[in-house]
């Protein structure tokens, strides 16, 4: 591993960050994780962040390329932060890798595969819709959206920007709060038709995009 200069030791309550750069502090860190805890309502066990300064060493820990900012490995419950990460991106990348940590540690798998990079970036404001781009490129069924850097029907860039797409669609339709306080235990699809009048996800999506495309 690489050493991250100037690096400490940070530890909160549900953070434990050895390496961190000397920029960062404490209560960033606490900032970041309570806005992620309070929007969805869970006490993180606590779980360790590591850094990474050398880029070559960063790629052949996740294996998909130098555009990967940081990723979070659910088995270990760990987040590692690549060596692009700086105080411009630190929010909104923590915010999103913490989200998959809590999302798997209160959903498990009740969250689907092609909502979870979507629900990252949601709840960590960590990337916009270019709806614009996004209605002028095909829509394949959205079930087979998987994790966007592995193999997939659709590109990585795809992936990002549809899957937080259908967020914002089920976050206006029906109320993204209360849709994810029904999923616990049980999955959030079971609930698009009865709770959201969502009955074919892939005609609302498309019909969502082009709405948002025109309101541009």
């Amino acid at each position: 591993m690489g050493a991250v200069a100037s690096a400490q030791d940070i530890q909160t309550n549900a953070i434990s960050m050895p390496g961190a750069p000397a920029w960062l502090t404490d209560s960033r860190v606490d900032k970041v994780v309570d806005k992620v805890q309070s929007k969805l309502e869970w006490d993180i066990r606590k779980i360790t962040v590591q850094w990474y300064s050398d880029p070559v060493q960063f790629q052949k820990l996740h294996g998909f390329g130098d555009s990967v900012l940081a990723f979070s490995l659910r088995n270990t419950m760990t987040i590692a932060m690549g060596p692009r990460i700086d105080t411009a991106n630190f929010d909104g990348v923590f915010g999103h890798e913490l989200t998959h940590i809590i999302l798997y540690q209160k959903y498990k798998t009740a969250i689907p595969s092609w909502l979870d990079e979507g629900l990252a970036n949601f709840i960590g404001q960590n990337s916009k819709v270019d709806y614009q781009w996004l209605a002028t490129q095909p829509h394949p069924d959205v079930h087979l959206m998987s994790h966007p850097f592995k193999a997939s029907v659709v590109s990585p860039r795809y992936q990002y920007q549809a899957s937080t797409a259908l967020i914002e669609m089920l976050d206006a339709k029906c109320g993204l709060d209360d849709l994810l306080q029904l999923s616990v235990g049980k999955s959030l699809e079971n609930y698009l038709a009865s709770f959201c009048g969502i009955t074919d996800i892939n005609q609302s999506f498309v019909a969502w995009v082009k709405q948002k495309a025109l309101a541009k």
